[in-house]
């Protein structure tokens, strides 16, 4: 009966303990290069997610920096203009054509990020102001947008590209 199920004895394995210390430092080569390279990758993932690191040379401050905002005066309703374009130019010039309208620019200034679009964000006690302003930069085809949180201007007028 002790045959009957035709098991072999077992034999001794050959040593290979050589080959198993060759394998590892490719496997740990491997994985300080996979490391490496995940962080390359969120280096640039992060750095393309930011808005444009080039600011324009000359930021775009007003000079008439005086008056405190979101004191109502008999001037009207306090506005800041903020450039969204890569040049200064549109700033300038459309803080001239509001004054040409005899809207009094409060504060202008470059904005954190670049924007496609035109907005004019207003309160609602300034509501026929926000829209003659934006009639007056209709060439922008900027949106109007209500406040959606309280603000120190009464308007805040985003210049993006022109559309």
């Amino acid at each position: 009966m002790g045959k009957v199920w035709d098991i072999l004895p077992p034999r001794p394995r050959e040593h290979r303990a050589p080959i198993a210390r060759r394998r590892r430092k490719p496997n740990m080569t491997l994985f300080f290069g996979i490391v490496v390279i995940i962080i390359i990758g969120a280096i640039f993932y992060s750095s393309s997610q930011s808005p444009s690191s080039t600011p324009n040379k000359e930021p775009t401050v007003a000079s008439d920096q005086t008056s405190s905002p979101n004191i109502n005066s008999q001037n009207g309703p306090t506005i800041k203009l903020l450039n969204g374009t890569s040049g200064s130019v549109a700033t300038n010039t459309l803080k001239q054509l509001l004054l040409d309208n005899d809207i009094t620019v409060t504060k202008t200034e470059n904005a954190l990020n670049l924007y496609q679009e035109s907005i004019v964000y207003y309160d609602q006690s300034v509501y026929s102001t926000a829209q003659k302003i934006a009639e007056i930069f209709s060439e922008y085809s900027p949106k109007l947008q209500l406040f959606s949180q309280a603000s120190s201007y009464d308007i805040i007028v985003v210049i993006g590209q022109k559309q």
